[in-house]
Parts: structure tokens; C-alpha cells; sequence
């Protein structure tokens, strides 16, 4: 059997390797994440007018080529 201080520190060091991966992956995928949800916000936009299907699959490029040309900002100020 293996002594109480040596799973402390394998449970500890498995902990510490994992906790590494995991911080690496959501650092790596942030810009990613980012875009994502900009692409989806459109694509909600998009189909809040009826520019596109709900039920139907669109390709990121589609969407953002789509926002680009049907829609433009207006920055209203009081």
C-alpha cells in the first residue's frame, strides 16, 4: 500500500497538472469564445428581422457578409 503523504502529493500534483491544462485551454480559446458570441448576436439580429431562417444552418462567413451588407450602427444621442 502506498503511505497518506504519497497520495496527498499525487492527488496534489494530478490537481496542479490539470488546473494548468484547463487555465492554457480557456486562455487559448478566449479570442475564439469572443468571436463566437459576436457571430451569434448577429445572427440574432438577422433573424429578429427576418433576414434569415431560424430553423435553417448558416455558415460564420454567410452571416457576417449578411450583417455587413443589410445592416448599419446608429448612434442615437439625446
Amino acid at each position: 500500500m502506498y503511505s497518506n503523504g504519497y497520495i496527498l502529493r499525487f492527488a496534489a500534483t494530478v490537481t496542479i497538472i490539470c488546473s494548468i491544462l484547463l487555465a492554457s485551454a480557456a486562455t487559448l480559446l478566449k479570442p475564439a469564445q469572443e468571436e463566437n458570441i459576436q457571430t451569434d448576436i448577429k445572427k440574432n439580429i438577422l433573424r429578429a428581422v427576418q433576414l434569415i431562417e431560424p430553423d435553417q444552418k448558416y455558415a460564420k462567413k454567410d452571416i457576417l457578409d449578411m450583417f455587413a451588407r443589410r445592416m448599419s450602427s446608429v448612434v442615437v444621442d439625446p
